[in-house]
């Protein structure tokens, strides 16, 4: 009887020990030049899974832009800052996937913010 107590708290132990709660931001973006910056689609679109979300939208960024963006994380809100340069003159299709825990609440792209609502 002991012997099946000691156990079974043993296996709540183990258990309770292999919670994946942590918090963490992980994100890849892809970047694919389309052109002149004449105008560009406001639209962002979403697609959800339960790994995480992946963003789709255009944004003007420099010639030479090398990947420099920032993605961080404060509170519920992503922010996504891409470089500060003085001409952004090149249209580029942004593939941003975001893989974060806890979930979050809000997208803050270059300081325009979506309130995202996407329960995994």
């Amino acid at each position: 009887m002991i012997q099946n107590l000691l156990s079974c708290f043993c296996l709540f132990f183990v258990v309770a020990s292999c919670d994946n709660r942590s918090e963490y931001l992980k994100h890849d973006i892809e970047l694919e030049k389309l052109g002149a910056c004449a105008q560009i689609n406001e639209a962002v679109s979403i697609e959800a899974n339960t790994i995480g979300e992946r963003f789709v939208f255009e944004h003007c960024l420099d010639d030479k832009n090398t990947n420099k963006e920032t993605v961080e994380r404060s509170h519920d809100t992503v922010f996504v800052k891409f470089p500060d340069v003085r001409e952004r003159n090149i249209k580029y299709k942004v593939t941003l996937d975001i893989n974060t825990n806890p979930e979050y609440h809000f997208l803050s792209i270059d300081g325009n913010v979506f309130s995202i609502n996407v329960k995994r």
